[in-house]
């Protein structure tokens, strides 16, 4: 059952609970995968107030928000090393103990349909291969595996997929 949800954009002045969503969502996703450390470290780095705050500015970002808190974000924009119209779904991620509510869902719409008012004509992303409730909430969303790439985090080699969905 869904929950009563709004969905807006994003502001600077969210990086502080993006932050707090990004850190309890990675450590349920990956701390089995990756180890609870090496997940903080991700965290401080790539979730960065200042870094996040830019993201919010520069690019596709909305929020869900519920009774006045923020319960998850998805950002995306255009990638360099990509062809025109290709986009990048960079994050989306919900409290854990929102999961499996249709908040997500909500999110991935808000971002292709701001991808498509672009011009955008593919959503590309990627996820580690382990993290099967991600792998499994993009192939719901229709979003197909196309390679495995390797990524590295704190001197460990893991496998991630890359996935891409048509929007036209």
């Amino acid at each position: 059952m869904g929950v009563q949800l709004s969905i807006r954009n994003a502001e600077p002045a969210d990086a502080e609970e993006i932050q707090t969503i990004s850190r309890a969502s990675w450590h349920k996703a990956y701390d089995d995968i990756l180890g609870e450390e090496t997940v903080d470290n991700v965290i401080d780095e790539w979730y960065e107030i200042d870094g996040l705050r830019t993201s919010i500015e520069e690019t596709i970002f909305y929020v869900g928000e519920r009774d006045g808190e923020l319960v998850g974000f998805a950002n995306a924009g255009q990638n360099p090393v990509y062809e025109e119209g290709t986009f990048e779904l960079f994050r989306i991620y919900v409290l854990p103990e929102y999961w499996n509510r249709g908040i997500g869902s909500r999110l991935l719409e808000s971002v292709i349909a701001d991808v498509k008012s672009e011009e955008g004509n593919e959503l590309r992303l990627s996820v580690l291969m382990e993290n099967e409730a991600g792998v499994g909430f993009y192939e719901l969303h229709d979003f197909e595996r196309v390679e495995t790439e390797k990524i590295e985090f704190d001197g460990d080699t893991y496998e991630e997929y890359r996935y891409v969905k048509p929007l036209r």
